[in-house]
């Protein structure tokens, strides 16, 4: 509700129980003065509700979209950065394994060459010592 639906509410509940010539009274001035009718006051205070609803209606909307709309970006957000963090650990991960298999690779190398090299030099001695 708005501030003028609940000032309208807050007058008619402190004129319950009181007599019915101030409630009419009212009504009339609402109506037009002394020359109107209870019945124009009595439907002036309806638009005047029904035109509050709407509006609070309206406002209730669009707190809700702006809502909406913050809460799909933040989700997006969070789907999207999750998906990031995905891709950047899998591409580390990719790039780990890459660089273990060039070192293991290359360890294997180190070896063999290591043992050819001592096969080697175990020959060389070996014919060193027929001479």
């Amino acid at each position: 509700m708005n501030d003028l639906a609940t000032t309208i509410t807050n007058s008619l509940l402190q004129l319950k129980g009181k007599s019915a010539d101030h409630m009419t009274h009212a009504l009339k001035m609402l109506g037009g003065g002394e020359d109107g009718s209870m019945v124009d006051g009595a439907l002036r205070i309806v638009r005047a509700l029904d035109n509050d609803k709407t509006i609070s209606v309206k406002e209730a909307k669009r707190n809700y979209g702006i809502g909406g709309v913050l809460l799909g970006t933040a989700v997006t957000g969070m789907i999207g950065g999750c998906v990031w963090l995905y891709l950047k650990r899998k591409k580390k991960k990719e790039y780990q394994e890459e660089c273990k298999e060039i070192e293991q690779t290359l360890d294997n190398e180190v070896k063999l060459a290591s043992e050819e090299r001592a096969d080697v030099d175990f020959e060389k001695t070996s014919e060193d010592r027929r001479f």
